[in-house]
């Protein structure tokens, strides 16, 4: 239905509140969900990226022929994350665990993707020959 977390926030702007034909729908406030992209994420990244490198940090170390070079480049600069700045993810963590579930009080039910891949351009449709398309974006 969509191709990035933007086009998904617009369509669950356009499809969420109030719907006069549903007998179960309420009239309420209704999120801004494009708001929520620019909410700050660095202190998950730093998170994240510390416990990788400290999980994958012995091997790393001893074979490091055995990581592909992104990822091995990756995980060393995950390694200079400071004592500080992970101190400081964490507590950034927690607080917006607590954020989010106040958000998700109020939620009864979660719309997501439920294609394997992204849905393909209309150009590409059009380019490719049907034998192509990978079988999860095949219509029946």
């Amino acid at each position: 239905m969509t191709r990035t977390v933007a086009d998904a926030a617009m369509m669950l702007q356009a499809i969420a509140g109030y719907d006069v034909e549903k007998t179960t729908s309420q009239q309420m406030a209704v999120s801004r969900y494009s708001s929520a992209l620019r909410a700050k994420t660095s202190s998950l990244r730093s998170v994240t990226d510390a416990e990788a490198y400290a999980y994958h940090s012995e091997s790393l170390a001893k074979t490091p022929e055995l990581y592909q070079p992104f990822t091995r480049q990756r995980l060393r600069a995950a390694g200079e994350v400071t004592t500080v700045a992970y101190i400081q993810a964490r507590r950034e963590l927690v607080q917006l665990r607590h954020d989010i579930r106040k958000v998700f009080a109020s939620v009864d039910g979660l719309v997501t993707p439920t294609a394997p891949i992204p849905p393909r351009t209309i150009s590409e449709a059009r380019a490719d020959d049907p034998a192509k398309i990978p079988r999860a974006a095949r219509s029946p």
